[in-house]
């Protein structure tokens, strides 16, 4: 007797760091990550003002710049949402073209690495089109600078897998 399976399996887990990326990739968010708790320990108080993360830094010096407040991760940041999705972020983590790209209206941790508070009157979690976001800054002439642009050649392996 045969065995009926649906596809694609609706239980079926997202594919990991290490299935999607080189391992150069990889090693490179890793080390990422592990500088990031260093951050947290001797860095980041540097960073902080009376407020955060409930009070923005700053006027947004863009109009469509939105400040998002995580009360559970306790960190706040401006949000760029050129996306039809709400800005919520979501249970399952969805990684894009880069281990720094996740498929997340809302960005899914504190941004990393910052070096002042300064910095963060122009972090951005910049969410694009299609609902992919990653951590960007927006210059004073209120232009975006997107540190990992989308490869011209990408396919989304998340809406293949039926993941979105």
């Amino acid at each position: 007797m045969a065995k009926i399976y649906q596809f694609p399996a609706p239980n079926r887990r997202s594919e990991t760091i290490r299935d999607l990326f080189s391992e150069q990739e990889y090693r490179h968010y890793i080390q990422y990550v592990e500088l990031g708790e260093k951050w947290r320990q001797e860095e980041m108080d540097k960073t902080l003002y009376e407020g955060y993360p409930f009070k923005a830094p700053c006027e947004p010096i863009r109009c469509d710049m939105t400040w998002y407040v995580n009360e559970g991760k306790k960190f706040g940041v401006w949000v760029i949402n050129e996306s039809q999705f709400d800005l919520s972020e979501y249970d399952t983590i969805l990684f894009g073209w880069s281990p720094f790209v996740r498929f997340s209206s809302a960005p899914p941790h504190e941004p990393i690495h910052v070096t002042s508070t300064e910095l963060r009157e122009r972090l951005v979690w910049y969410v694009d089109s299609e609902g992919y976001g990653q951590y960007a800054t927006v210059n004073s002439n209120q232009e975006i600078w997107i540190p990992i642009p989308r490869p011209s050649n990408w396919i989304d392996h998340n809406k293949i897998n039926g993941f979105i």
